[in-house]
């Protein structure tokens, strides 16, 4: 609460909006600029926001620390526009709230809100590593603190970082991924994917280890995870997640692949969540006659529209034209077409599905 407190107060005279052509980050009162440390890491911090996941700026690594986009590819990318409101337009002012030394020495952990000063919203406040060597400062991913403080587990080619609110099956949940870990290799018919697998609690606990404090999607659902590279981040109070290992071999198969068949490949092999696919099938039949199959297929994969508490209504249909793309022309000739077309109106036109024969042709699986 306090922190919420101090942003309610900054919001009355925080700098206008964050860009190239604008002045230096703005810094909360309890932060003493007066040590040159906090200085140094301040300006570290607003050149960084600058730059961030930009692939093309060639001044990133003089800001970010390289080993973790070596590691994880876009280790910043949860903060991808993070100062623009839902109409693109860019109205949250970033703040360096605090910096707060941890032990090893010479690391910090910045605390950064993004305020919008106008109407005093708070959209986020999230914590990056600031580390430390000599005159250079370089910003960290969190999840370097995460390795550090959760309990780490090995076990054949997956490494573990499990959160101590974890407290059963873990031992169980490693073998089960571990087997499908196996199942995926011999069903791409490639070797088993070494990874690290970081396991939450509760969603909450997920952005937590991303480095928030604050998100409001930290409340919106009860499952869900993302891959960064072959790093799986898990909210599901579970070290066994076929969604999302199955993304690391598809991605390997068919590298660039439409969103939409990624997500729909990875819920045909791994369900979504914690539910199977055919767990999910078995609810899209119960909620088949109030979704237009042909209009989710033509929107985006994310929007969730149609989505309803635990079930992703397009993940689910985005499988069924994976199932039928699979057995109309098999496996290795269906990723051939996605190795090959990347349009997915165009894929769509190459299984001869169109908007008058998709709900008749998906529902006869």
């Amino acid at each position: 609460m306090k922190y919420l407190l101090i942003l309610l107060n900054l919001c009355a005279f925080l700098s206008s909006a964050y860009c190239q052509d604008t002045p230096p980050i703005a810094v909360s009162p309890i932060v003493d600029l007066d040590i040159p440390i906090n200085q140094k890491i301040v300006n570290t911090v607003d050149s960084f926001l600058r730059v961030r996941d930009d692939y093309t700026n060639i001044n990133r690594y003089k800001f970010c620390e390289k080993s973790d986009f070596d590691r994880f590819g876009s280790p910043f990318f949860f903060l991808k526009d993070m100062e623009n409101n839902n109409s693109g337009q860019r109205v949250f002012n970033p703040c360096v709230m605090e910096v707060i030394p941890w032990i090893p020495r010479k690391q910090f952990i910045v605390k950064i809100s993004f305020i919008s000063s106008s109407k005093s919203l708070l959209k986020a406040i999230v914590n990056v590593i600031a580390k430390c060597d000599n005159d250079t400062v370089r910003i960290s991913s969190y999840l370097n603190f995460i390795e550090q403080t959760w309990q780490r587990k090995e076990k054949e080619e997956i490494t573990y970082y499990i959160s101590h609110n974890r407290l059963k099956n873990v031992d169980k949940d490693i073998n089960e991924q571990i087997e499908f870990n196996k199942k995926m290799s011999q069903y791409f018919d490639v070797p088993r994917i070494p990874l690290t697998y970081y396991s939450a609690s509760t969603v909450e606990e997920f952005f937590n280890m991303q480095g928030f404090q604050y998100h409001p999607m930290m409340y919106a659902n009860s499952t869900g995870g993302v891959v960064y590279k072959n790093n799986v981040l898990s909210a599901n109070n579970s070290e066994y997640y076929p969604h999302e290992i199955s993304h690391l071999y598809i991605r390997n198969a068919v590298p660039g692949i439409n969103q939409f068949f990624d997500e729909g490949l990875a819920t045909y092999l791994g369900g979504s969540g914690t539910q199977s696919y055919e767990q999910l099938k078995a609810k899209l039949k119960k909620e088949i006659n109030r979704i237009d199959i042909w209009k989710v297929c033509q929107s985006n994969i994310f929007d969730k529209s149609y989505w309803t508490h635990d079930f992703p209504a397009s993940y689910v249909v985005a499988s069924l034209v994976c199932e039928y793309g699979i057995k109309k022309y098999g496996k290795t000739d269906f990723f051939k077409l996605l190795r090959d077309v990347r349009e997915t109106k165009i894929i769509f036109e190459n299984l001869g599905l169109n908007q008058e024969n998709i709900q008749e042709q998906l529902l006869q699986q």
